[in-house]
């Protein structure tokens, strides 16, 4: 099994393409549907996620996304401080779409980020962590661009390698 993720951020959104290659059979993939629910947890299972934080800040957001469509932010005052969902984004701040073919499977996200924190709006740098969790029948792995300690720990700023 490969990942393979891309990232652009243009003026008002964030876009994110997901891919996965190989036996995807084997991953347990909710089906999709076109009705985002704001859902805690998704980390349990197979989900997609993007953690956001400014330079000079310790506040960070983390988004997950489902391959169901459904999706959950957070907002972090500092390293895993109190889970907070970041109610300033809602469903229709995010598109989601799914392409799945033999051997392939694709999500593809775009995020309005006019919503933001403040301290992201105004930041002159960000870094980005792209990450995946995959449930393969009832074990769950971790992929991440850097995993900076022995176990993986998507919130460990080391592991937000693109400066953006």
């Amino acid at each position: 099994m490969s990942i393979s993720a891309n990232l652009a951020w243009q003026a008002d959104k964030i876009i994110i393409d997901f891919e996965l290659r190989g036996d995807i059979n084997r991953l347990n993939l909710a089906e999709f549907t076109t009705e985002k629910n704001r859902i805690i947890g998704l980390w349990e299972a197979t989900c997609f996620e993007l953690f956001i934080k400014a330079t000079n800040s310790d506040e960070y957001l983390e988004f997950n996304f489902a391959p169901s469509g459904d999706w959950d932010c957070f907002y972090f005052t500092h390293y895993r401080s109190e889970l907070t969902q970041y109610t300033s984004i809602s469903s229709s701040d995010i598109e989601i779409s799914v392409h799945q073919r033999q051997g392939q499977y694709q999500q593809n996200i775009k995020i309005n980020t006019a919503h933001f924190p403040s301290c992201l709006q105004q930041a002159v740098q960000s870094k980005i962590g792209l990450n995946a969790v995959m449930k393969i029948g009832g074990k769950l792995s971790y992929w991440g661009l850097k995993h900076p300690q022995h176990k993986p720990d998507f919130h460990n700023e080391e592991g937000f390698v693109i400066a953006w």
